[in-house]
């Protein structure tokens, strides 16, 4: 699954573009999730724990930005 089929399945799951910026917060708009679906290679590692819990780990950060290294996340 690439970074972008990872953030569509998030986007899927809350219902919109809009309805995950919103529960993403700070500042994040439509646009931004559409630029990362669209152009980003990835979604900014600042944002990826957020997704994960707003999807309740249906997407993990380590499938919206794979160049991290989110063991230290995970233990």
């Amino acid at each position: 699954m690439t970074p972008q089929e990872a953030l569509q399945k998030a986007v899927g799951i809350v219902g919109s573009q809009s309805r995950l910026a919103r529960e993403i917060g700070g500042g994040i708009t439509q646009a931004h999730v559409h630029y990362w679906l669209t152009q980003a290679p990835v979604v900014p590692a600042e944002h990826c724990p957020t997704i994960e819990y707003i999807v309740r780990r249906e997407v993990l950060c380590e499938q919206l930005n794979p160049r991290v290294n989110w063991w230290v996340l995970r233990n």
